[in-house]
């Protein structure tokens, strides 16, 4: 389960990942770009304490990272790249906001997860 512990903190943070994957399967059906899904998702859950926390987003992190692991295990590529996309764009989103050690979430890095191949996802998933 890539480390992720189902503690009092992932008690927060499991309905924030329901709310996330609804409203970013709502926006991606509404309008088909993957950057302004994740924008309008994250407008959307923006009053969760879960975006100030550096502890709940390696928490997501992880979850979407074991999420990934177990599609990619299980066959389902496209799926797993979905997930290991919003695993990156969590990890990215805590670099630029929280950390501050990175500019800008480089979407184009969220985009390449999300589409890569076997290889490459295997590759990310690894790192």
């Amino acid at each position: 389960n890539h480390g992720l512990v189902m503690n009092e903190m992932a008690m927060d943070c499991v309905p924030f990942v329901q709310k996330w994957l609804q409203g970013y399967n709502d926006a991606i059906d509404k309008v088909g770009n993957m950057e302004v899904s994740f924008k309008i998702t994250q407008a959307l859950t923006k009053e969760d304490a879960v975006w100030g926390s550096s502890e709940s987003i390696d928490w997501l992190v992880s979850y979407f990272l074991m999420t990934a692991t177990k599609q990619y295990l299980n066959g389902n590529i496209d799926m797993a790249g979905v997930d290991a996309s919003y695993a990156d764009f969590f990890n990215q989103h805590k670099a630029v906001v929280l950390d501050k050690t990175k500019p800008k979430i480089d979407w184009h890095e969220v985009v390449r997860i999300h589409n890569a191949d076997k290889p490459n996802l295997a590759a990310f998933l690894r790192e």
